[in-house]
């Protein structure tokens, strides 16, 4: 029971990435746009760049990991420290600014790469998945797929200061 908790808490469609505040205005003599996505320390996050997402959910001290030992793998959140869990990748979709800037900017469609697998022989994108015995929607990272399970948007946070939710282009909360 407790292992389809973590999944399940890790999964909701609603992750949160631990940011610092966007600024209000853009700052066009460092290139920064005002629409950029900030890491903790309030750097633009870089396209194709390592970044590690930390969830803002309760009880839960470590950071995102791959559920080991299965093909396709669960995006799970850790619930103990045990450090920053696994990096990813932010790649940018169809929008061409962002490729030319390499910096990633609020909704836009991002792809989010675990890297390559050996055990499952193959990058580990995220996309959703149903999980039908629970009627559930969940984060697997399995192949590289571009189709719209695959992308995702990162949005403003409205109800945790300093965070943004990472939202699943293809199913919204009324699917």
């Amino acid at each position: 029971m407790a292992t389809h908790f973590i999944v399940l808490a890790a999964t909701t469609l609603l992750l949160l990435l631990s940011h610092s505040p966007t600024p209000t205005t853009g700052d066009t003599s460092t290139g920064i746009d005002s629409e950029a996505v900030l890491d903790i320390e309030g750097n633009p996050l870089e396209a194709n760049s390592e970044y590690y997402i930390l969830p803002v959910v309760p009880g839960f001290t470590g950071g995102l990991i791959l559920e080991p030992l299965r093909c396709p793998r669960y995006v799970i959140a850790s619930p103990s420290y045990s450090g920053l869990g696994s990096p990813v990748k932010f790649i940018p979709v169809g929008t061409p600014d962002d490729d030319r800037l390499g910096q990633i900017h609020l909704s836009s469609n991002v792809i989010i790469d675990s890297g390559f697998s050996p055990i499952c022989r193959n990058r580990l994108v995220w996309s959703v998945s149903s999980y039908l015995p629970l009627r559930l929607l969940l984060i697997v990272a399995d192949g590289a797929s571009y189709t719209p399970p695959a992308l995702f948007k990162i949005n403003k946070a409205l109800h945790v200061r300093f965070a943004k939710k990472i939202g699943s282009v293809a199913y919204t909360a009324s699917n």
